[in-house]
């Protein structure tokens, strides 16, 4: 029974993506967060990657109680779940669900542990956290400054009501595995805009540190948000074929009439 658990982020009730949904659907945002808590339970005893083949968003609203289509669509649309042609994908699914991503956590969790046992240990002897970097780094190097300026733009584009704690560090490891200063920039942005649409308010958005650390919350930013108007008329035809009529007539109303007709003529050729 060790396995039979996902992680709560802290927070959730007060990210974004959940705010959308809430505002989109009328409902209340804690009632939200624990609607997908429950749906992710489900998710994470049903799948190993995330994918889930000849499941709908229809089969959705008749799995979690006191849901409906405008629920799920909207799930869709802030990017937590994708509809495909063989069924649905939970984004980022190996992050928070499955034994990897939970002996992941566990295994932060205890390093976190140790760091702080050493840290306090330092301090016994004298020894401060900025004392030991100074010896270790007595110059500032290229990716420092990269880091500063990035966490000065999420600060000035988020405007959260938080501070910088362990901001730089946290976006300096991210440079130093490989992310770029341009992606980034532009996860702070994309965050920063979700922000003004869902209207969070400012303590209720990520400390830059957050944000960037270990909740990897940025990830969720690297990727634009669907844009149906930029795909060919196949394409969406794929990607909306598993969901409700009503849902997929949502989708349809945002969309030019001479693409609804293209998409039409794709579901005429495989005969749906």
């Amino acid at each position: 029974m060790a396995g039979d658990w996902i992680p709560w982020s802290k927070g959730l009730a007060r990210r974004p993506e959940v705010l959308a949904v809430a505002k989109a659907t009328g409902r209340d945002r804690r009632a939200v967060a624990a609607t997908l808590m429950e749906w992710w339970e489900w998710v994470d005893g049903e799948t190993a990657d995330g994918s889930l083949p000849g499941v709908s968003l229809a089969d959705l609203v008749d799995l979690i109680p006191g849901t409906d289509d405008r629920f799920w669509l909207a799930v869709c649309q802030v990017g937590w779940l994708e509809v495909t042609t063989e069924g649905l994908r939970v984004p980022h699914f190996e992050r928070w669900m499955g034994q990897s991503a939970k002996r992941r956590l566990m295994d932060s969790r205890r390093k976190r542990a140790v760091r702080n046992l050493s840290a306090s240990q330092a301090d016994k002897n004298g020894t401060t956290v900025q004392d030991r970097r100074d010896k270790k780094n007595p110059l500032i190097s290229p990716l420092q400054v990269q880091a500063r300026e990035i966490v000065d733009h999420y600060q000035s584009a988020v405007n959260p009501a938080h501070g910088k704690a362990r901001g730089v560090k946290n976006v300096l490891t991210l440079l130093r595995k490989g992310r770029t200063k341009e992606d980034l920039l532009r996860c702070a942005d994309r965050y920063a805009e979700a922000c003004r649409a869902a209207e969070t308010e400012r303590q209720y958005r990520y400390a830059v540190g957050n944000f960037f650390g270990q909740a990897a919350s940025f990830e969720d930013f690297l990727a634009p948000p669907v844009d149906y108007g930029a795909m060919t008329p196949a394409a969406i035809w794929g990607a909306v074929k598993g969901m409700t009529p009503e849902a997929r007539q949502r989708v349809y109303d945002g969309l030019p009439k001479e693409v609804v007709a293209a998409v039409h003529a794709e579901r005429r050729k495989e005969g749906g």
